[in-house]
């Protein structure tokens, strides 16, 4: 531990509890076990009903750190007053009970803080198992004239500083100096009503009394459990959730008229509360969610919000411009009742849904003719999944007498070797390839140099494999597509030579050492933010992704895939399904092929396809952070829409 730590004292960790009792046995201990020692620990039970009590005393009874508060419900901003008032350190820190930190969250702030007030850094976001990376907006250290302009415009203004992203807003990813905070306490007092958007208030009063702050890009170790049901600040109800928003869009902006200031950030907290909601109510309930659309577009401060964020260029962060939401929502219900008549009793795939919901989300951007296209191929995409869902059994019938063969076989890491090769395929060859194929190869080039870096195409794939010749004419003749071919090839090419296959479409901004993962096993994969949802089966979950795949040569595992590929095609006429290759990783791993090499893949704390949705959306320096982190898959079909010089397709894929 460095000088500058030792010199510190302590650190308050305040913890507001009401009815947690399934997370306490994880967050505390995650704040027992930091690194830096010289901590008090205030746990406030605002009335429990539940055994987050007796919990609470037995974690007492261990560590004299911990300080319990019991007291009656008044809600999270007065259990965060009384936690505020018992601290004695000289930093405090916030910690929802339902979420952890690591080892050294409380030492990575120490490290950074300095003389400041306040420091903000980025955190994880965890959802079902799948932990993804969220940054704040830039590394930037703030003067006490800055702190006092951005009270005004720390929610929107995307051109000040990293105080404008909305992440700033929370309390929980911050550490404070206690001197601050405890002189805002007499007045957040005065908004223990407020039980939705309170971090906000709390931020507005606190820059008062602010002379510096520091803000860090990167995360630090606070892992957020959006999974969550039992918050404070959760609550089930559609109606109280507007009723709530309301609330705090009123009292902040009753603090902002107090100031002599624009209640335009009031209007855009609101924004942020509803969208939230939307944004959660449109994958599981269409008409809650044109319920509460109807409520936004009829507050003059919902539509006040869009145009300050119009005013400040960040148009991207609307879902919907509100003019034309009105139009879409008739067209949706007009194409919602004819779909209902034409599929009568067809109800339980909902496809016309998922066209529809398809169209409505891509018409504003997009227009409507490519608004339908897109809306088919949801079709598509919905039809493959469910074909997956349905037939994973049966094909777990038939593919699992191809490998019992091999259930007890393991690779031997002596005598397969690791060969640095790297393949990428494009059928036609890559001089007349789209742009992104081409840039997605050059970067390819750029950070495996180092490598044996092959282009497969047809005027060449007979080189590097031994593909079946059944295969091969069943190819030729029309039953096999270019995408199954395309599965067959990366896992013969991986069992002949070794190696990695890299999707054609995958561009990297760095280098993600994925051969270093071969040294103690035969494959190894990359893990993308959205895989636990994507294939789930008999308790397995989907840890894999087929287009980063890494093999050592004549690995048992490429083995097996080959020898599925090859002997189900040769029983049946035709392909099954369009994730056939995820079914039969699946099926692999279920049966713990190659000494069960599938469990070992790790899952990453990264998205995969972050930079595919901001192609057509403005650039910003500090998203290359995030992009480094993990390679990203792209799509070749791409068309921009947004015909501005500063995107980021125009950024990446025309700068040069």
């Amino acid at each position: 531990m460095t000088k500058t730590i030792e010199k510190k004292g302590v650190v308050s960790i305040i913890l507001p509890i009401f009815n947690q009792e399934a997370y306490l046995d994880i967050s505390i201990p995650s704040v027992q076990n930091q690194t830096y020692k010289n901590l008090e620990i205030i746990c406030v039970n605002d009335g429990s009903t539940d055994s987050s009590v007796e919990i609470l005393k037995k974690y007492e009874e261990q560590d004299n750190r911990i300080i319990i508060i019991s007291k009656k419900n008044g809600g999270l901003v007065d259990a965060t007053i009384a936690g505020i008032k018992r601290a004695t350190g000289e930093y405090i820190v916030f910690l929802d009970p339902d979420d952890y930190i690591g080892n050294d969250f409380v030492e990575n702030f120490l490290m950074e803080i300095g003389d400041n007030d306040f420091i903000a850094m980025g955190y994880y976001r965890r959802c079902q198992g799948v932990i993804t990376p969220q940054y704040l907006f830039q590394d930037h250290e703030y003067t006490v004239d800055e702190v006092s302009v951005y009270r005004d415009k720390y929610l929107y203004d995307p051109t000040i500083s990293g105080l404008s992203n909305r992440f700033f807003i929370s309390r929980w990813n911050k550490m404070y100096r206690t001197e601050c905070v405890k002189k805002i306490a007499h007045e957040f007092v005065k908004f223990t009503h407020i039980s939705l958007g309170e971090d906000s208030i709390f931020t507005f009063l606190l820059l008062k009394y602010c002379h510096s702050g520091k803000c860090i890009c990167r995360p630090n170790s606070y892992f957020y459990n959006i999974g969550s049901q039992t918050s404070m600040m959760s609550n089930g109800s559609i109606e109280l959730h507007c009723l709530r928003s309301e609330a705090a869009r009123d009292a902040l902006a009753f603090l902002l008229r107090q100031n002599n200031l624009s209640e335009n950030q009031a209007d855009i907290l609101y924004y942020f509360l509803m969208e939230s909601l939307m944004d959660r109510l449109k994958d599981s309930s269409h008409s809650d969610y044109i319920n509460v659309l109807k409520i936004v577009t009829k507050k003059e401060y919902y539509i006040n919000a869009i145009r300050v964020f119009s005013k400040y260029g960040v148009r991207n962060r609307i879902l919907f411009d509100v003019k034309q939401n009105w139009r879409l929502i008739c067209v949706f219900n007009e194409v919602q009742k004819v779909y209902r008549k034409l599929k009568k009793g067809y109800s339980e795939t909902k496809w016309w849904y998922a066209f529809c919901k398809s169209f409505i989300e891509n018409s504003v951007n997009k227009g409507f003719t490519n608004a339908y296209q897109s809306g088919k191929f949801c079709i598509k995409r919905k039809n493959a999944f469910r074909d997956m869902n349905r037939q994973i059994g049966k094909l777990e019938s038939e593919i699992t007498p191809i490998i019992k063969p091999f259930t007890n076989c393991v690779t031997d890491l002596n005598r397969c070797n690791i060969e640095r090769n790297v393949f990428v395929f494009w059928w036609d060859g890559f001089d007349g390839a789209p742009i992104i194929v081409k840039k997605c190869l050059d970067t390819v080039k750029k950070f495996y140099s180092d490598c044996n870096i092959v282009g497969i195409s047809k005027h060449n794939y007979g080189e590097f494999t031994d593909i079946h010749p059944e295969l091969l004419k069943g190819f030729e003749s029309g039953k096999i597509s270019i995408q199954t071919f395309s599965d067959i090839l990366r896992f013969n090419l991986l069992k002949k030579n070794g190696g990695v296959w890299i999707d054609a479409t995958i561009y990297f901004f760095s280098k993600y050492d994925i051969f270093s993962q071969l040294e103690n096993q035969s494959i190894a994969s990359i893990c993308f933010s959205t895989s636990n949802n994507f294939l789930q089966y008999k308790g397995e979950v989907c840890n894999w992704s087929g287009y980063f795949f890494a093999a050592r040569k004549n690995a048992v595992f490429t083995n097996v895939m080959n020898e599925i590929f090859e002997k189900y095609y040769l029983k049946n006429d035709s392909y099954p399904i369009y994730f056939f290759i995820d079914v039969a990783l699946m099926i692999c791993k279920i049966n713990k092929i190659d000494g069960g090499v599938l469990d070992n893949i790790a899952t990453s704390l990264g998205d995969m396809f972050f930079l595919y949705r901001m192609l057509d959306q403005p650039y910003y320096k500090g998203s290359e952070t995030v992009l480094e982190i993990i390679p990203q898959k792209l799509a070749w079909q791409f068309e921009p829409q947004n015909n501005n010089n500063n995107t980021f397709y125009k950024y990446i894929f025309k700068k040069q």
